[in-house]
Formats: C-alpha cells, sequence, structure tokens
C-alpha cells in the first residue's frame, strides 16, 4: 500500500478544522433557512461533496482511504444487530449524563429535529436524519479520518475518530450519545477493514430514533382522556412502591442488553487489514492532532456559553 496515496495526521486535522467551519456557516445558516434543505447540504454537499473533492485534489487513493470495499461474510447483519441492541444502552448512559447536566443548566426541550407526522413525512425524515448522516458523516470519520490518524495504535485512531465525532455536533447536550457510538462505529470499521458495516450500524441507530420520534408523536396526538385512559397522576398512584421495581426491572434488562451486545462485538468477523499502518506519529503530524483537539474543544465551549445564554 503506498503511503503517498493517503492523507496524513496533518491533512486530516486540517480537514476537521475546515469542515466544522463550513458546517457552523454553511451548514447552519441553511438549516435555519430549512432543516430538510440544510441537512442534505451539511450531509451530502459540506461532507460527502468536499471529502471527495479533496481526495481527488490531493490524489488519494479513494477507496483505499475510504475504505470502500464490499463487506465480508458475517459483518453487515451483525452490525445491525450490534446498532440495534446497543441503542437502548447508550440511550440510559446518555440519560445519566443529561440528569447530571440539569442541575446545572435548563435543558431544551426541542433539539432541533421536526417530528414526522405523517407516514409519507416520516419516510423523508428517515432518508434525511438517517440515511444521509449514515452514510457521509462516516464517509468522514470512519473513513477519511480514521485512515489519516493510521500512524496511531488502533485503540487510539478508534477513540480519536469519536471524539471527533461527538464534537462535531456541536451541541454540548448532545455528546455523549455520539461518543459511544463513535466507538462502536470505530471498532466495527477496524475490524471489518471496510466502511459499509459502520454506515449499517450509523444509519440502524438514526432510523430507531426516527421509529421512537414518530411513534410518541402520534401518540402524543391521541386524546387518551376521550378514551378513557388514567391521566398521568392517576398512573403514578397506580404505581406507588413497584416504580423501584420497575427500575431495579430496568437497570437489568439494560445490563442484559449490554453483555449482548459485549459478546456479539467479541465475536465480530476479524479482517482487519493484514498489513499493519502502525508507525509513531511524526512531531508535525501530534502537533497538529493537539490544535485540532484544541481547536473542536473551544468551539465545543463557545457552542456551550450560546446554549447556556438562549436557556
Amino acid at each position: 500500500m503506498n503511503k503517498k496515496s493517503m492523507p496524513t495526521a496533518v491533512a486530516g486535522s486540517l480537514m476537521f478544522m475546515g469542515l466544522t467551519v463550513l458546517f457552523l456557516t454553511l451548514g447552519g445558516l441553511t438549516q435555519l433557512l430549512n432543516i430538510y434543505f440544510g441537512i442534505f447540504f451539511t450531509e451530502a454537499i459540506i461532507l460527502g461533496l468536499v471529502t471527495y473533492l479533496v481526495c481527488v485534489f490531493k490524489k488519494y487513493y479513494v477507496k483505499e482511504t475510504l475504505a470502500l470495499r464490499m463487506p465480508y461474510e458475517g459483518t453487515l447483519w451483525k452490525a445491525f444487530f450490534i446498532s440495534l441492541l446497543s441503542y437502548p444502552v447508550i440511550v440510559f448512559i446518555n440519560g445519566l449524563y443529561l440528569t447530571g447536566l440539569s442541575k446545572f443548566m435548563t435543558l431544551p426541550s426541542d433539539m432541533g429535529v421536526p417530528l414526522p407526522e405523517t407516514f409519507p413525512m416520516f419516510l423523508v425524515s428517515v432518508i434525511m436524519f438517517a440515511v444521509l448522516p449514515g452514510v457521509f458523516e462516516e464517509l468522514v470519520f470512519r473513513g477519511f479520518l480514521f485512515r489519516a490518524f493510521d500512524r496511531y495504535k488502533p485503540v487510539a485512531r478508534i477513540f480519536i475518530t469519536a471524539t471527533l465525532f461527538a464534537i462535531f455536533h456541536y451541541n454540548p447536550i448532545n455528546i455523549v450519545g455520539p461518543f459511544l457510538m463513535g466507538l462502536t462505529f470505530g471498532y466495527l470499521r477496524y475490524r471489518s477493514d471496510s466502511l459499509l458495516p459502520s454506515i449499517i450500524g450509523h444509519t440502524t441507530n438514526n432510523s430507531i430514533a426516527m421509529v421512537i420520534g414518530y411513534i410518541a408523536n402520534k401518540a402524543g396526538n391521541l386524546d387518551l382522556d376521550a378514551a378513557g385512559d388514567p391521566d398521568m397522576a392517576n398512573v403514578e398512584a397506580m404505581l406507588g412502591d413497584s416504580k423501584v421495581l420497575v427500575a431495579a426491572f430496568g437497570l437489568i434488562v439494560i445490563a442484559l442488553l449490554a453483555y449482548m451486545v459485549y459478546k456479539l462485538l467479541k465475536s465480530f468477523p476479524d479482517y482487519r487489514e493484514k498489513t499493519t499502518l502502525v508507525i509513531k506519529p511524526e512531531k508535525n503530524e501530534k502537533l497538529f492532532t493537539w490544535i485540532m483537539f484544541i481547536f473542536g474543544f473551544i468551539m465545543l465551549a463557545s457552542a456551550f456559553v450560546i446554549v447556556m445564554k438562549k436557556f
């Protein structure tokens, strides 16, 4: 494999910072004008097209840089079930983070993603908020950036790209979930030596969120009192002390799901790169990596300040 045809950590750092500027300016502006067009523009143009054009302009080996190869046997269906089973676990951990965060700030109830009210709009939402991010965000983080940091050890590559993925959302309220997902998707990318399993995992995760949002929105539009259902006060009274049992049962379910995810990850087919690319990073690569992280955290802190002032 010709290392000269691959991006380095310096190129990866510059790419991340450049995409951040585009995301926070053009991406933010287009999403304010129209959320659906903005998401398409952000994912397909800013992330997808820009990444591809950089590869072409720099004469990178596109297929190898982005790990665009057919998936190996057993990787896609396991990626699907890993994402499916890990979703409740990640939501639970993220909930603990939000509970702690709520002690210091008022959390917004509207996360900016419109909930579809009709089935056609639900299908559009799945494409916009699940398929597009699943493809183009993986193209950047588990594709270009995962390759750019291949001088680092595998664990470091997974951790770096997961952290960048979490930062890139530039939403201090939505950072723990993306980080945990990033770790999972990075592991799938590393073990499969292909981008497709992480795309499947990412798309599955976002699709689950859209399905839950759609069902919850439809249920919220029902007239429960007219149907003779008890109100929430009566429900809490009916639960009484059993709320502790319900919580305990929920923890047991989460623990079982976490164990199942662990077993699936452990048994995930191992098709990692046969030729090692782990070389000690050069000084300039380490320097740019630190600059990239400092830049990212400054932007994230700025977003946190804005959120605090708004709410």
